[in-house]
């Protein structure tokens, strides 16, 4: 018998055995992932979950990272109002107001013509936020259906009460002009 045909024998025996652990890996795996227990597991035992909140089925805010999603989320969306947050994730600014723009978002969420979006900013998407005219982070654009791009502001933490006024006038229906840039 020649050591080839030996070997081609062998072989699939080799893989038979091999399975089972592959799959005990695999399996193994998939556990981790879909642990959705209230434990976490800790050198010596496990620790409660404590306050943990469960996902909600629609997310408060839209990620979006490609000029495909974000003419998806923002351009084509049937929302009256689409609120978007350009945003860095190494700005300090940017990590001060993000619960600000959380809470916002949570404060409106009852308002189905409103959506929330939020853009950070990466080497793969520079040329979206300066196709954009996004002059630093960051930074905030209201658009209404009829009306498109209608506001952009800067979102600091000192100017995000300006920035929900002029939001609050558009979801009322109205243009509040005393607001200065």
């Amino acid at each position: 018998m020649s050591p080839s045909r030996t070997l081609t024998r062998i072989r699939p025996r080799i893989n038979q055995v091999a399975t089972p652990f592959e799959e005990m890996e695999k399996e193994e795996e998939k556990e981790k992932e879909k642990d959705d227990s209230d434990w976490t597991a800790v050198e010596g035992g496990f620790l409660p979950r404590i306050g943990r909140r469960k996902q909600q089925m629609h997310p408060l805010i839209t990620e979006v990272s490609t000029l495909e999603d974000y003419k998806a989320e923002v351009v084509d969306c049937e929302e009256q109002i689409v609120v978007v947050k350009f945003y860095s994730t190494w700005c300090r600014s940017c990590k001060a107001m993000a619960p600000l723009y959380k809470k916002l978002a949570n404060s409106l969420s009852d308002n189905p013509n409103i959506k929330f979006v939020q853009v950070p900013v990466t080497q793969h998407n520079t040329l979206l936020h300066q196709g954009l005219g996004i002059p630093s982070v960051p930074f905030g654009h209201i658009y209404h259906k009829q009306g498109g791009l209608v506001e952009e502001l800067k979102i600091k933490k000192q100017d995000f009460g300006d920035f929900k006024d002029v939001l609050q006038s558009y979801v009322d229906g109205s243009c509040n002009t005393d607001l200065a840039p």
